[in-house]
């Protein structure tokens, strides 16, 4: 996993990797933001009903409220924060709640900071529980495994924003839309297909090594050699010497598990040092609009991984209707993968609930889990496959890991877009041929 760096930047270790331009995870790092906003307060509601974010009646919202929390890194010690994530999850409530809510009941969703430090990640959800809240959705925080066993004592929903902590994917009570596990497999899988040698960089963290073994399972999968492995050191500074080697190595292609701020210091230096090797990132880290905008000479060409459709694509168009209505696109980057995915959390929640009052039940913690563990088709539309929370994923250790796939774009004059139609590509195989079957 490696560094990343949004207007804003905040590094964390882990097992994994990727994020877009704010939220990066890489085989040796992880970097996020969210939005700043104090914890608040509600009660459990026992009702709710719901229409689609961006369709259908636009009634008041008048009945009593059905209240979720988000659990996020919204501040730091360091001052490093990224308000998109829990922007993203305010515009997209607000959207459910200005077109008549659940059957009536508006979505009441309190944002609690976890302040990147266990101890108040934990208070955060202790809250949570004392709160009665029927859900902890669109969430983030470096330090989940803190989170979790509160959440799952509590028996309260878990549907997170980006998940990558291995006790998300574990625990009975999360439901995780997207597993960061699958970007380091995917950027192997995408420069197999596309280059016939290959250098991976990622940066120098003890992380590292487990990224570096699922990229090189991508690359097999692909019947390619190994890629040649180069470290560099996570503080962005002179990398000539790196530059150079990854130079020499003379490989078609350079898959760099890193973020912006990364690239932005190591892709000059390749230039200098004389190298045409194409880069293989993904959005928003590695390659990212910040680096197509600065170095459009370089980027263009570059392939990269992703876990949706483009996002210059109008697929889209209803995300950026909404967040232009409540939010303020120039202020808050909402094309990072963390803001994305709140809002796709969010809508799972929406989902959930309408399938809770459909079987003329309460909205209550108990009966999302149950029906959450019941569904074997939750369709939100084109920006992710139907969801099947009802069966464990077949990778040892990622029981819940529902969703393995990606998709793979490239810069093509100045922008990124699809490389293939918006294909999803299911990386289950390569991820059980590296880390096992369960």
């Amino acid at each position: 996993m490696s560094g990343l760096d949004p207007n804003a930047k905040f590094r964390t270790v882990w097992r994994g990797p990727l994020v877009r331009r704010g939220l990066a995870l890489t085989a040796g790092s992880v970097v996020v933001v969210l939005t700043v906003s104090a914890c608040s307060s509600s009660k459990s509601s026992k009702s709710g009903g719901t229409t689609a974010a961006g369709s259908g009646s636009s009634s008041a919202a008048n009945g009593s409220p059905i209240n979720i929390m988000q659990i996020d890194d919204v501040t730091s010690p360091n001052g490093l924060a990224y308000p998109s994530i829990a922007e993203s999850a305010k515009s997209t409530v607000a959207d459910i709640n200005a077109r008549g809510g659940v059957a009536g009941h508006p979505i009441k969703l309190s944002v609690c900071d976890a302040q990147g430090d266990p101890n108040q990640t934990q208070a955060c959800a202790r809250k949570a529980v004392s709160d009665g809240v029927v859900a902890v959705v669109g969430s983030f925080t470096i330090n989940a495994a803190r989170l979790m066993p509160i959440l799952t004592d509590a028996k309260i929903p878990y549907i997170p924003s980006f998940a990558y902590d291995p006790t998300e994917f574990s625990s009975a009570v999360s439901y995780p839309v997207n597993s960061a596990l699958t970007s380091s497999p995917g950027m192997g899988v995408l420069a197999g297909k596309n280059c016939s040698s290959s250098t991976y960089v990622t940066l120098d963290l003890p992380t590292s090594d487990f990224g570096i073994g699922l990229v090189q399972a991508g690359l097999k999968s692909e019947g390619k050699p190994p890629a040649t492995v180069v470290k560099i050191p996570s503080k962005p500074g002179d990398y000539s010497p790196q530059a150079a080697q990854i130079a020499a190595t003379k490989s078609q292609c350079v898959i760099m598990g890193l973020g912006t701020s990364q690239g932005l210091a190591l892709y000059p230096a390749l230039t200098n040092a004389g190298s045409t090797q194409r880069i293989v990132g993904y959005e928003g880290n590695s390659v990212s609009p910040e680096l197509v905008s600065k170095l459009p000479k370089q980027m263009e060409g570059a392939l990269n991984l992703d876990f949706f459709p483009a996002y210059s694509g109008s697929k889209w168009d209803a995300y950026r209707t909404l967040t232009a209505k409540y939010s303020d696109p120039k202020k808050y980057d909402f094309s990072v993968a963390g803001a994305q995915l709140a809002y796709l959390s969010v809508l799972v929640f929406q989902k959930a609930v309408q399938a809770v009052l459909d079987a003329k039940l309460d909205v209550t913690a108990a009966n999302l889990i149950t029906t959450l563990d019941k569904t074997t088709h939750l369709d939100i539309g084109p920006l992710l496959p139907p969801l099947n929370f009802s069966t464990p994923a077949p990778i040892k250790g990622f029981g819940r890991m529902f969703l393995r796939d990606v998709t793979f774009e490239t810069v093509k004059d100045g922008k990124i877009v699809s490389l293939d139609n918006d294909t999803f590509h299911d990386m289950t195989s390569v991820l059980q041929a590296q880390l096992g079957t369960a």
